[in-house]
């Protein structure tokens, strides 16, 4: 690995895909050799996916960006990133507040 702006390649739903990393905490992580990334690593994490949809009204998938590694997996090992257990936290307060906007 090294610094710039590149793609990664990875499987998503059986398919080969080309993804730009946005998690800084976790890319830096891996240039500097303190996580290890290898083959067969398996990541849990936010993958947003852009589309368009074409003139003939195809949607196209033109982007996929890992947001945030939640989880890195190795074997059986599953080990969870600082950057995951915030985005949990996060989640799990978010859905614990109440919306003033629904009358529900």
């Amino acid at each position: 690995m090294k610094e710039g702006k590149y793609k990664w390649k990875g499987i998503y739903l059986d398919e080969i895909i080309t993804f730009e990393m946005h998690d800084d905490i976790f890319k830096n992580s891996v240039i500097a050799k303190e996580v290890s990334f290898v083959n067969r690593t398996r990541i849990v994490c936010e993958l947003v996916i852009k589309r368009k949809i074409n003139a003939l009204g195809e949607v196209k998938l033109t982007n996929h960006r890992v947001q945030t590694v939640i989880e890195r997996i190795i074997g059986k090992d599953v080990l969870e990133t600082p950057q995951g257990k915030k985005y949990r936290s996060n989640k799990k307060t978010a859905k614990s507040q109440r919306d003033l906007f629904n009358n529900n």
